[in-house]
């Protein structure tokens, strides 16, 4: 018996126990999950729901996740702190009533919040994609249960 009470068994044992585990924090059913799934594609995990999820399923199979936590960004995105639209359009409106006031069109301050937003979107896609994305699968965490340590190297080139 493990820790948590789980143990190690037959890889199908195990199998069963890990998709059990990513199935009652998906609320989905453990039938349609297969070791070929993705987590963040397939599942939709991401964010503080992944940290949450990691942080479980590393306590529950006894599983070293510090190399995971180390390439976070390889796998997941952040939750947003600040939208661009919390910052862009306030800015935006006081520019465009400003601009009323005066007399002048406030089509500019519309037009320049648009641009700014446009800028956002392009520089986190930008930023996204010059980084190598690695996905996560079923099987992954099976392995992870399996061995104690998480499976992927990243210096292998193991990609998408």
């Amino acid at each position: 018996m493990g820790l948590n009470g789980w143990r190690r068994g037959p890889e199908g044992d195990l199998q069963a126990q890990v998709i059990s585990f990513i199935a009652s924090r998906r609320n989905s059913h453990g039938d349609l999950i297969t070791p070929a799934h993705r987590l963040l594609h397939d599942l939709g995990l991401d964010g503080d729901e992944a940290g949450a999820f990691f942080r479980e399923f590393g306590q529950r199979f006894d599983v070293d996740l510090a190399p995971l936590y180390q390439h976070w960004d390889r796998h997941f995105g952040a939750e947003p702190i600040l939208s661009p639209w919390l910052l862009i359009f306030p800015a935006a409106a006081a520019w465009a009533w400003t601009l009323a006031r005066s007399g002048e069109s406030p089509i500019w301050a519309i037009l320049a919040a648009g641009a700014g937003v446009g800028a956002w979107i392009w520089w986190s896609r930008q930023r996204r994609a010059s980084r190598p994305f690695v996905h996560i699968t079923v099987a992954d965490l099976i392995d992870a249960a399996a061995t104690g340590r998480w499976p992927i190297d990243y210096f292998a080139g193991r990609d998408g």
